[in-house]
């Protein structure tokens, strides 16, 4: 197991001990990322999931990434800014405000995965993301670099700088970080199940905070998500077969054509 941080390995680690599957593993970490690497994880966000299920012998991809919102808002009243994130030798420009919200897919993801491969419990898959959310993380030195880069972010808004600094200054290593609303959030995920962001209070909440604050995303558009189910792109590599991300991702083609540049220049007697 891999991650970004100690609570999200034990998040995995202690779902499998429990004899969990894989799956419901990288589900409980999945969710738990969004408290200790909320830089780079949100349930706001959405993702693709690689799956070998062996009963079957099937290797398929679970594309459960975010989606364009159905309807364009009125320029005029759209919150769209740029800003910089600066990560020393290079710069980078992204974009917020509400105006930047795609349609969210990693919950109906989450459940989508669960009901398919999933053996244990949706409570229980979520209680370590409650409880690293109430009880708080130990931020590290990477994710308090993390918000160095990405601060204009973090800082952009009254709600975001009372979420993520303290006394006027981001969160430092080894500070730790709570968020007990997304705890309470995560309580009522688990009880309500993914009905709460297509049609449940949630969903009502983001669509309505999007109208109010110049953003494209509908109750039309959380409603109408759907995970699609996709098979692999299939590619050689050194007399292996490698599962990638099938199109309309890029990622799968362009690591498979690196591949095969890689596989040339091996043969060819390169390092």
């Amino acid at each position: 197991m891999a991650a970004g941080h100690p609570v999200t390995v034990e998040a995995a680690a202690d779902v499998l001990q429990e004899g969990g599957n894989a799956f419901d593993a990288a589900l409980a970490a999945m969710m738990t990322a969004c408290v200790p690497e909320f830089v780079f994880s949100s349930i706001g966000g959405g993702g693709h999931l690689m799956a070998f299920d062996a009963q079957r012998s099937r290797t398929h991809l679970f594309d459960f990434f975010v989606q364009t919102p159905l309807h364009k808002r009125d320029p005029d009243t759209l919150d769209f800014r740029a800003i910089t994130a600066d990560f020393g030798p290079a710069t980078q420009e992204f974009h917020i405000g509400a105006g930047a919200a795609a349609t969210p897919g990693l919950v109906p993801g989450f459940y989508a995965i669960h009901e398919a491969l999933g053996t244990l419990p949706v409570k229980r898959l979520l209680e370590p993301a409650i409880n690293a959310a109430h009880d708080g993380v130990r931020v590290t030195d990477l994710h308090a670099y993390l918000y160095t880069i990405v601060a204009p972010i973090l800082t952009a808004t009254d709600g975001a700088r009372a979420h993520f600094t303290r006394d006027g200054a981001l969160l430092k290593a080894g500070d730790v970080y709570r968020n007990p609303d997304f705890a309470l959030l995560l309580e009522a995920l688990a009880s309500e199940g993914s009905r709460l962001f297509s049609e449940g209070e949630v969903a009502r909440a983001i669509a309505a905070q999007s109208e109010r604050f110049g953003g494209h995303l509908t109750l039309d558009d959380l409603k109408a998500y759907k995970v699609e189910t996709r098979q692999p792109l299939l590619r050689p590599y050194r007399g292996c077969r490698v599962a990638l991300n099938p199109p309309p991702a890029a990622s799968g083609a362009m690591i498979g054509f690196a591949l095969a540049l890689l596989e040339k220049h091996v043969e060819s007697g390169g390092q």
